[in-house]
């Protein structure tokens, strides 16, 4: 009689122990799908967190278009228009045209423009040539 309790206590020890394998390996798995699904709510959330962000700068982009439009129809920018394109003046407005005055003058930008393409138009080596081996 002995033995047989020894053996039934074995099969029962072993019973046991698979029985926690498998139910470690369940846990494991539960484990993994809790883990890969909070890594995906967490990319979702910073994908949202983007498009959030994108929207914003979108509609930022929108409200100064429509304010651009308001002001492309306004009178003011009408009136202005007229008088630079159309060199036209309203009733009661007088001209006061300075001699001398040149617009290219006026505009700095022209000249720094017209500088940099004067740098332009030598070649690279030429220019390396001149700064090692030309007057100084």
């Amino acid at each position: 009689m002995p033995t047989r309790k020894k053996s039934k206590n074995g099969l029962l020890f072993i019973l046991q122990f698979v029985f926690v394998i498998i139910l470690l390996i369940m846990i494991f798995a539960m484990l993994k799908k809790i883990y890969y699904s909070v890594q995906k709510e967490k990319k979702i959330k910073q994908e949202i967190e983007t498009l959030q962000r994108e929207n914003e700068k979108y509609n930022r982009e929108n409200d100064n278009l429509n304010k651009l439009i308001k002001y492309l129809h306004s009178e003011t920018f009408k009136e202005k228009a007229i008088k630079e394109k159309l060199n036209m003046v309203k009733q009661g407005e007088q001209v006061v045209v300075i001699q001398g005055a040149d617009k290219t003058n006026l505009n700095p930008t022209n000249t720094e423009k017209e500088k940099a393409q004067v740098e332009i138009e030598f070649p690279n080596y030429y220019l390396w040539w001149q700064y090692f081996f030309g007057k100084r």
